[in-house]
Order: C-alpha cells, then structure tokens, then sequence
C-alpha cells in the first residue's frame, strides 16, 4: 500500500476518534517511533501504539481530535491539533492542544513523529 502522508495522518486521527486500531497496521512503518515529549516515559513503538490508544480512551471517553492546521516539507508534515472532551458529571468541555511533527517514509507510512501536548483546560 502506498499513501500519502495527509492520508496516512487522517487515518491515524480517525483510530484516535474511535476507529479500529487495527487500521494502525497499514498506516505505520515497521520500525515506527513515536516520542512524546510532554510524558515522562514517552516514547512508543508500533506495536505499543494501538493499546496506548485504546488505554487513552478508556481514560478520556469522548475525547474526539481534529486537524486544526497542517504544512507538509518533503517527508514531514507538521500538525496543529485539538482535542475536546464533554464531562457530564461537570458539564463543562476541555480542551488540549497539540502540535505534532510525523515523518512519513518512501511508502507513506507513518515512520517516526514527535509531539507536545497541552493539559486539558475548561472551556471558557
């Protein structure tokens, strides 16, 4: 399979939106590295990823994600990111924003990203 990297990320943004993890395998390099420099133990590979996803969910119902920007340079393509989440207990939304750096290789496949996010924060 051969993708382009706004395709491999959509794709990507979509399992964290509550897609089957499963999707992850066609999307990801063998050797895929993801570092996550807001966590203490950050750092992931391919076949960590899907049940990091599912843990965050379990973590974060309703949580859903969205492309609020994005710029592409050869095989990176840089992201600005948003969650939102509803609290019913609270009735009150959250917000968490992100920025991600993906590097794609030769087949499109997500190879190797960094990212940063924010805490989440009420809504005003």
């Amino acid at each position: 399979m051969n993708l382009d990297a706004a395709a491999t990320a959509a794709i990507v943004i979509e399992v964290w939106n509550g897609a089957p993890v499963e999707r992850l395998r066609d999307v990801l390099a063998p050797d895929y590295r993801g570092h996550m420099l807001h966590l203490k133990d950050g750092d992931r590979d391919a076949a960590a990823y899907p049940g990091l996803i599912q843990q965050y969910r379990a973590g974060n119902p309703g949580a859903e994600f969205r492309v609020v920007e994005q710029r592409s340079d050869g095989d990176r393509l840089v992201s600005r990111l948003e969650a939102r989440r509803f609290d019913k207990s609270s009735s009150a939304t959250s917000v968490a924003r992100g920025i991600n750096i993906s590097r794609f290789d030769t087949q499109g496949r997500l190879a190797e990203e960094w990212a940063i996010w924010s805490s989440w924060m009420d809504e005003a």
